[in-house]
């Protein structure tokens, strides 16, 4: 339907696993990074953002993968141009699915007030 955007998760934990993206080129609008786990409860896991200076595809992306509340400096020292956002997750919520509103406030105002 017209104005649905689609969305690819891409799991990365090496520069080589960013090769994925060239075949949904063209087919979807906006890709997620986040790591890329070995077993499926090792969630909460930081994503080593230097992995995406190797990202040359023009479809723009969310930093994502562990990013919490003590994580500002990492993401305002990030700088990507195709980065157009950031997906908090697991450590901004109080139950699963809920978020913590307090802490989602604090950490976008501190990001906020110090754009680099």
């Amino acid at each position: 339907r017209p104005g649905i955007k689609i969305i690819k998760t891409i799991r990365v934990r090496t520069e080589s696993d960013l090769n994925q993206c060239r075949e949904y080129e063209g087919a979807v609008d906006l890709f997620i990074f986040d790591t890329r786990n070995n077993t499926a409860d090792d969630t909460g896991k930081h994503f080593d953002p230097t992995l995406l200076a190797h990202y040359d595809g023009e479809i723009p992306f969310l930093l994502s993968g562990g990013i919490g509340p003590d994580d500002t400096d990492k993401v305002l020292d990030f700088d990507h141009p195709k980065c157009v956002g950031i997906n908090l997750n697991l450590y901004f919520e109080i139950a699963p699915a809920v978020k913590d509103v307090d802490k989602l406030n604090a950490f976008i105002s501190k990001i906020r007030q110090n754009k680099r």
